[in-house]
């Protein structure tokens, strides 16, 4: 049980960084900057900064839920 729970938080860690690093990417691309206010798409109706926000604040909790399950 213990090492599924390290291997779903090791997938949720790696989810979010990712999730992050593609609205930085829609941020710095000067052609898609202003989308970053709108809704990530028809099915996800968050804007795509808070979804990069909150990408990399559950990626942070998952890392060190993560990391505290992977030392005992």
């Amino acid at each position: 049980m213990k090492k599924l729970l390290v291997a779903i938080l090791k997938g949720i860690w790696i989810w979010g960084l990712l999730s992050w690093l593609y609205v930085v990417g829609i941020v710095f691309n000067p052609l898609t900057a202003p989308s970053q206010f709108w809704p990530l798409s028809v099915y996800v109706p968050i804007p795509t900064n808070l979804f990069g926000v909150s990408g990399f604040a559950i990626s942070f909790v998952a890392f060190i839920a993560w990391e505290w399950l992977h030392e005992k």
